[in-house]
């Protein structure tokens, strides 16, 4: 009797999105972002393979973070995609298991910055980062330890590496974000030969979160099922490999 419960919930989960299972994600390359009308990625090829497989309509659409966290509170959209994971975000969405990771390192402008080898070294620095997120949650905490460290958050991480590139942080200027991000965008914008990686802060895991208000929890589980079935066939690694991400630890 219990496991045709549960067989029957699952099903019941899976079908009632046969209409549009809703799928968000900041404009965040290599991960996900659009051009034009396409929204393009890792994690897009990924998802758009699971709910192949789960049989379900899923749409993707690109928003700021904040305002596609907020439809994920009221029940409007089901999944945001490669967020990392902080206590806030714990409270209110369900977490996938890990999807992939990065190194979360400090860059500066070519030649300059050369003695950063650690935090301390941060004192009197102005810090970019992508505002509203865990790199700037991190920069803060470290501002907490160097006062004279100035955190600027700025709406989204291509204005972050395009000022640092040129130099409009000033001569103790840096930004603090996800390799795999900046490694994408300075190769797009042709600045790969003006900025350098200072030192590691930290090596983190990336998830997608679910709805807590429109999402039940058995489907959360079949989601990270099919995603480790992607894994261990491969598909997930031919996947990242062409987007040039890391499979998760």
């Amino acid at each position: 009797m219990v496991r045709i419960l549960v067989l029957f919930l699952v099903c019941f989960n899976l079908s009632s999105f046969e209409g549009e299972f809703k799928i968000l994600g900041q404009d965040y390359a290599p991960y996900n972002w659009k051009e034009g009308a396409e929204v393009k990625g890792a994690l897009v090829d990924l998802y758009t393979k699971a709910c192949q497989q789960l049989k379900i309509k899923c749409t993707f659409d690109i928003m700021p973070l904040k305002r596609g966290s907020q439809l994920l509170e009221d029940g409007s959209a089901h999944m945001f995609m490669a967020l990392q994971k902080t206590a806030e975000r714990e409270k209110l969405f369900y977490f996938s298991e890990p999807i992939t990771y990065a190194d979360i390192n400090i860059y500066t402008q070519k030649g300059k910055g050369t003695e950063l080898v650690s935090d301390e070294q941060l004192a009197g620095y102005s810090l970019g980062v992508l505002g509203n997120s865990a790199t700037e949650k991190i920069g803060l905490k470290i501002k907490d330890k160097i006062p004279t460290l100035l955190v600027i958050p700025e709406n989204d991480q291509q204005t972050v590496i395009k000022k640092l590139a040129a130099g409009r942080y000033g001569d103790k200027g840096a930004l603090l974000a996800n390799k795999q991000i900046v490694d994408y965008y300075a190769k797009q914008f042709n600045v790969s030969k003006d900025i350098e990686v200072r030192y590691t802060k930290e090596s983190n895991d990336f998830f997608v979160i679910f709805s807590k208000k429109s999402v039940p929890e058995t489907m959360v589980s079949e989601f990270n099922k099919v995603i480790a079935e992607l894994k261990n066939s491969g598909d997930m690694k031919k996947i990242y490999e062409k987007w040039g991400i890391n499979l998760p630890r």
